[in-house]
C-alpha cells in the first residue's frame, strides 16, 4: 500500500516473487493492473491455502501471473510499471541478496514509467548495523528519491527518480476503501494517522545514516555470507539505536488539499510524531534488554501524548505477559497486580490482560478473582473484542 500514500496516480505494478500472496492480492485490489512474477509453479500450486489472506489473489483478473525468474523477466520483457516491488524470502538464504545489488535495482529502473516508485523491505532482524546500512545507500545510489517507513519492527524503502512527497489526500482514499482498510488493520495501521506515521526519514537522513557505507553489487555479494552467521543473535537493538537520530515528522513532507479535515489529520499527526519518538526509544530498550530495563516507562510516556499510539499498545501488549510471568516467578503477586492495572488503564483494548488477571490469581491462591477474570476474558472473546 506504500505507493498509495505519494503524489502519485499509478495504474500499473511488477511484483517480483509471488510468496504467500498477500502483496499482490492488496495491489490487485487497489485497482491496479498487477503483472506477477514467479520462480516456482509449486508457490503458485499452494496459493489456495492462503486465499483468506491474500483475498483469492489469484482469481483476481486484474493480476496476470507469469512464471519466470525476476531478473530474467525484467531484461527480456518490454513494458514499464507505475509500482515495482517485491516479496524476496531472508537474506540468509543464498542467492536473496542479488535482489538488492544496483545491477538489479539498475534494471528496475529501466522498467519504471515516468514518476514510478520502487518499494523494497530492509529487514532489521536477522541483519545488523553494518548490513542495512549497505542495503540503505545500494538502494539509494540508484534511487536518490528516497524514503524509509517503519512497520513492524522492518524498514521499507521507496525510492523513485523524481521527488517523493507524500499526500493525505491520496492516503486518506486508500484508507477509506473497506478491502484496503481491512488488511491495514490485520497489520496495526487503523487509519491515515498509522499509515503516515510509520514515515520514518527521508532522503537526507537516509544518505547521513548510509554515509561511506559500502555499495552491494552482484560480484560482490558479501551480505548474504555474513547474514547466516548472525541469524541467531540479537542486533535490531543496535540498528535502533543508530537509526532514531534520524527519524523525522511526516509533516515537512506531506501535501493536502487545504481542508479543515486536513488541518486536524496534521494535529494529529504531529502528535502521534511527538509519542513515536519516544515509542522508538522503548522499542529499542525491548530489543536490547527486553522486560528487565522497563521499556514500559517510554510506552507510558508516549500514550500519554497520544493515547491512540498503536505502535506502543502493540508492544506493551507483547512485553506484558513477559513481565508477568518475571513478577510470578519471584512471588511478587502485588508488583503485580498493579502492573496490570497500568497495562488495563493504557490498552483497555487488549483482553489479555484478563487472562494474565486469570494466571496471577491462581498463582496467589485468590480462586474467586481467578475465577471472575477468566469470565470477563471469555465474555468479552465471546463478543470478538
Amino acid at each position: 500500500v506504500l505507493p498509495f500514500v505519494f503524489d502519485r496516480d499509478p495504474k500499473t505494478a511488477l511484483l517480483i516473487c509471488f510468496g504467500s500472496g498477500i502483496t499482490a492480492g492488496t495491489l490487485s485490489t487497489s485497482n491496479l493492473e498487477v503483472t506477477g512474477v514467479e520462480l516456482s509453479r509449486d508457490v503458485l500450486g499452494m496459493a489456495h491455502l492462503f486465499e483468506e489472506d491474500n483475498w483469492h489473489a489469484l482469481d483476481n483478473p486484474r493480476l496476470h501471473m507469469v512464471v519466470d525468474d525476476g531478473r530474467n523477466f525484467l531484461l527480456t520483457h518490454e513494458g514499464r510499471y507505475d509500482v515495482i516491488t517485491f516479496e524476496p524470502m531472508p537474506l540468509a538464504v543464498a542467492g536473496v541478496s542479488t535482489f538488492y545489488s544496483t545491477e538489479f535495482y539498475e534494471l528496475c529502473k529501466m522498467r519504471l514509467a515516468p514518476n514510478g516508485v520502487v518499494v523494497q523491505w530492509v529487514p532489521l532482524h536477522a541483519t545488523n548495523l553494518e548490513v542495512v546500512r549497505t542495503l540503505m545507500s545500494t538502494f539509494q545510489s540508484v534511487f536518490p528519491e528516497t524514503s524509509a517507513w517503519f512497520i513492524n519492527a522492518d524498514l521499507f524503502v521507496a525510492g523513485s527518480e523524481s521527488p517523493l512527497h507524500i499526500n493525505i489526500d491520496n492516503a486518506t482514499k486508500r484508507m477509506n476503501e473497506p478491502k484496503i482498510a481491512e488488511g491495514m488493520r490485520d497489520v496495526g495501521l487503523v487509519d491515515t494517522v498509522d499509515m503516515i506515521a510509520s514515515f520514518f526519514m527521508s532522503r537526507e537522513q537516509i544518505a547521513a545514516f548510509a554515509k561511506d557505507a559500502p555499495i552491494m553489487s552482484d560480484d560482490r555479494p558479501w551480505v548474504e555470507f555474513l547474514v547466516p552467521r548472525i541469524l541467531h543473535k540479537e542486533t535490531v537493538g543496535k540498528s535502533l539505536e543508530a537509526l532514531t537520530p534520524h527519524f523525522e515528522s511526516p509533516l515537512d513532507y506531506a501535501a493536502d488539499s487545504g481542508a479543515s479535515a486536513g488541518a486536524e489529520l496534521r494535529e494529529r499527526l504531529d502528535c502521534r510524531f511527538r509519542a513515536r519518538a519516544i515509542t522508538l526509544k522503548g522499542i529499542r530498550v525491548i530489543y536490547a534488554g527486553g522486560p528487565m530495563n522497563n521499556p514500559e516507562r517510554y510506552l507510558e510516556q508516549a500514550l500519554d501524548i497520544d493515547p491512540t499510539e498503536t505502535l506502543a499498545r502493540a508492544y506493551y501488549g507483547e512485553i506484558a505477559p513477559q513481565r508477568v510471568a518475571i513478577f510470578l516467578r519471584y512471588a511478587e503477586f502485588a508488583e503485580a497486580e498493579a502492573y496490570l492495572d497500568r497495562f488495563e488503564r493504557y490498552v483497555p483494548e487488549n483482553i489479555d490482560v484478563w487472562k494474565l488477571r486469570e494466571k496471577l490469581y491462581s498463582t496467589w491462591g485468590q480462586p474467586e478473582k481467578a475465577a471472575a477474570a477468566q469470565k470477563k476474558y471469555d465474555e468479552l472473546l465471546s463478543v470478538g473484542r
